[in-house]
């Protein structure tokens, strides 16, 4: 195979796997019970998660209702469009400003999220 072969094949693997991050993401957060045991702390840890994606989901949509809220939601939709991107080959033209905007987006939704609801 030629070196173009692969690097559009290693492309399309990376846009799969951020859309099954994603996917696994979302479905940790729609799932997400506050009273799931998770990771460091000791409360209810001998018990079930109810979280569909078992133990790291629980862990995952605690640490992400904790520091984003509502706001959490946002993340795998920003994977989904990174992943649409590295699936298609498509280069991200200014990815870093595209990232700190992504970034100040959650963080500002985040604080309006927490004064609305």
């Amino acid at each position: 195979m030629s070196r173009s072969t692969v690097s559009r094949r290693v492309s399309e693997f990376v846009g799969v796997a951020l859309f099954a991050a994603a996917l696994i993401w979302i479905i940790s957060l729609a799932s997400y019970e506050p009273a799931d045991p998770v990771w460091f702390f000791s409360t209810g840890a001998h018990a079930a998660p109810a979280n569909f994606a078992g133990r790291v989901g629980a862990f995952l949509a605690e640490l992400s209702f904790q520091l984003f809220g509502y706001a959490s939601y946002l993340i795998p939709a920003v994977f989904v469009v990174v992943g649409w991107n590295y699936f298609w080959c498509r280069s991200l033209d200014a990815a870093a400003t595209k990232a700190t905007g992504a970034a100040l987006l959650v963080g500002c939704l985040s604080a309006f999220l927490s004064l609305v609801v």
